[in-house]
């Protein structure tokens, strides 16, 4: 409390609050919800938590307020940091989003006003994205030369195509709730003030259900069997591996690498040894070409 008997803001936070079947997420940073490092695990710690509440059995994730979703990371915050400090933040981002990508409960995005950079990644690794008609999306981080770090690149990919995902990451461009929705990038399209009241909607609809049926329904939640610990990949998301014959099983990550020692181009051979997956080599890899692999390698 301050002398004047006022209460002194909050730091910032990711809230969890609970209503009934459904657990509420709230990106608590205002004016704008910045992301910053302690936000990123609180909410990797509450997606932990999640998982293993069975009174909890879907999931909405939204900017406290309404009125902005996120704006992306706190840059001031990121400033500070050394390169070591700052490359363990990116992996512990990644495996928050991981985390809650692979939350096995339906989750569902309520995004009002600004959702941008890593809040943007957020709402990606959410299962449907609900949007305000004057929400707007964007990908900024190419005006500091930079690329998603949380994984965004790969899921963008995944959810607009290659080509669409590319255009708004390398030009950087805000994107309308209504070009979103035409887009794929947002799930539904909601009256200004009402997007997370429909999260909450159809957050209860997905909890009356039958559990095992939402997971048969999804490929990534086993068919309803057990999964096990999660281990977030330390890989791009790339395509499918070349077939290659002797090629062993595994990630397709090894099967790439295998794939590329068995193939006869020299040039191939020598791509293994000069192949970083780690860092930022993975947002870098998920959209662009691979530079030390030429092009058409996928067609060995």
């Amino acid at each position: 409390m301050s002398r004047a008997g006022r209460r002194l803001p909050h730091p910032p936070r990711t809230e969890l609050v609970q209503e009934e079947a459904i657990g509420i997420l709230l990106l608590d940073h205002p004016p704008r919800n910045l992301l910053t490092r302690s936000m990123v695990r609180d909410l990797a710690g509450h997606v932990a938590g999640l998982e293993k509440d069975i009174a909890v059995r879907a999931v909405v994730v939204a900017g406290a307020g309404e009125a902005e979703f996120s704006g992306g990371l706190d840059l001031e915050e990121w400033a500070a940091l050394s390169p070591k400090e700052a490359q363990e933040e990116i992996r512990a981002g990644q495996d928050a989003l991981w985390a809650l990508e692979h939350l096995s409960k339906p989750t569902v995005a309520a995004i009002s006003g600004v959702c941008r950079g890593a809040g943007a990644e957020v709402a990606l690794a959410c299962d449907l994205r609900i949007a305000s008609e004057t929400a707007t999306f964007a990908f900024p981080e190419v005006d500091l030369a930079w690329m998603p770090s949380h994984g965004g690149t790969a899921r963008l990919a995944r959810v607009l195509g290659r080509s669409a995902a590319l255009e708004l990451l390398v030009s950087g461009r805000t994107v309308k709730a209504l070009d979103a929705l035409r887009l794929g990038l947002v799930d539904h399209m909601t009256t200004p003030g009402d997007a997370l009241e429909q999260a909450k909607r159809l957050a209860r609809a997905f909890a009356e259900k039958s559990r095992r049926a939402g997971d048969q329904a999804d490929p990534r939640r086993g068919g309803g069997e057990a999964l096990p610990e999660p281990v977030p990949p330390r890989v791009p998301a790339r395509g499918p591996a070349p077939l290659v014959r002797g090629v062993p099983r595994g990630r397709p990550a090894h099967r790439e690498e295998a794939a590329l020692k068995a193939s006869p181009r020299p040039h191939a051979r020598a791509a293994v040894a000069n192949r970083t997956w780690k860092g930022t080599q993975y947002t870098r890899a998920c959209v662009t070409a691979d530079t030390s692999v030429p092009a058409g390698i996928g067609t060995l």
